[in-house]
C-alpha cells in the first residue's frame, strides 16, 4: 500500500497514488513529487503531470520515497514494512 503524504490516504498502486495526488493539485494544493531524490513540488496540474511523465516514467514502486511505501506484498502476502523486512519472510 502507498500513502499520500498530504492527507495520509492510502492506495494500492502508483497509478492510484498519482491520480489521488492530481486531485490535490486540482484543488491548488501544493504536492511534493513522490519519487526518491526529487524535490519537485507544484500546485499546477499540467506542470505536475508533465514532470512525473518526463522524469519518472516508467513508474517503479522501488523508486518511491520511503515514507510513501507503507507495506508491500510478497507472494500475495502483505508485508508491513514498519515491522518486517523481506529477509525475514520465508
Amino acid at each position: 500500500m502507498l500513502k499520500c503524504l498530504g492527507c495520509m490516504c492510502t492506495v494500492n498502486d502508483i497509478q492510484s497514488l498519482l491520480q489521488h495526488m492530481r486531485r490535490h493539485v486540482k484543488s491548488r494544493e501544493k504536492v511534493l513529487c513522490p519519487f526518491s531524490n526529487c524535490a519537485f513540488e507544484s500546485n499546477v496540474l499540467s506542470t505536475f503531470k508533465a514532470h512525473v511523465s518526463k522524469k519518472h516514467h516508467p513508474y517503479d514502486t522501488d523508486a518511491l520515497k520511503g515514507d510513501i511505501l507503507i507495506c508491500q506484498t510478497v507472494n500475495d502476502n502483505v508485508i508491513d514494512d514498519s515491522s518486517t523486512t523481506l529477509d525475514s519472510v520465508s
